[in-house]
């Protein structure tokens, strides 16, 4: 792609993918005050919305890595990028229709987005070498802390 080696183009597509769902995670803390005041949701229903995503990414975590050692990182990951970029795209009709359904979409945004992260881990043992280890999981992970940087 860029005459680089296959493990490199990797992990710059990981890294690309890292810090999609990390803007997908972070999202809702940059408009929760403004949806709270339109909304009229006391801070604690913020909070409970705040938290859903939590409560689903907490979820996923080991089916999420069961299912990438059984059928391929590789699908998975992508659909731990898809499905929560398309979630996300409705979340604001789902919490102007029902608090509930609120809950129920960050929740289950944080469910499949838990898949993310587990199946780095599956792409490292086959695709790097053990001496590269260490900074290419520094450079795919470092996605999430340019989400920082920027917000």
């Amino acid at each position: 792609m860029f005459g680089i080696p296959k493990r490199w183009e990797m992990a710059l597509l990981l890294n690309t993918g890292i810090l999609i769902v990390y803007c997908l995670r972070v999202n809702m803390s940059v408009a929760a005050q403004d949806m709270r005041n339109e909304l009229n949701w006391s801070e604690t229903e913020k909070g409970l919305v705040l938290s859903a995503f939590y409560w689903g990414y907490a979820l996923g975590q080991i089916p999420a890595s069961r299912l990438a050692a059984m059928y391929g990182a590789r699908d998975l990951f992508g659909l731990s990028v898809l499905i929560p970029s398309i979630i996300t795209l409705f979340v604001p009709a789902a919490c102007r229709s029902s608090f509930s359904l609120a809950l129920f979409s960050r929740a289950f945004l944080g469910f499949i987005e838990s898949a993310s992260f587990p199946c780095v881990f599956h792409f490292l043992p086959t695709w790097v070498p053990l001496n590269e280890k260490p900074l290419m999981l520094s450079c795919i992970v470092s996605g999430m802390y340019i989400v920082r940087i920027l917000l």
